[in-house]
């Protein structure tokens, strides 16, 4: 049978204010972000075309992982490139 007054544990975590953490989850992706955007830049003329395909491939067979630890899709090179704007750099 089923707690008529709800859970007292869920209660005292619901409101809780998850700001700080999710400000410093943005940052170690922003970080992440502008190192990935740094590397392409510095190794440009290794990559045989500048679409998201070529640059995930290139970082496929350079064997660096994305922040997750998974192979690059060009999906995942979109999504690093619209961080990009975000925060104000340039596409690349």
């Amino acid at each position: 049978m089923a707690n008529p007054n709800g859970n007292p544990s869920f209660a005292k975590i619901r409101n809780r204010d998850t700001s700080k953490a999710t400000k410093a989850k943005v940052a170690k992706a922003n970080e992440f972000a502008m190192n990935m955007f740094n590397m392409l830049l510095e190794h440009a003329s290794e990559i045989e075309n500048t679409s998201f395909d070529a640059k995930a491939r290139w970082l496929n067979s350079q064997n660096i992982p994305t922040r997750n630890g998974a192979a690059w899709t060009k999906q995942e090179v979109h999504r690093l490139f619209n961080r990009l704007k975000r925060i104000g750099k340039p596409k690349g």
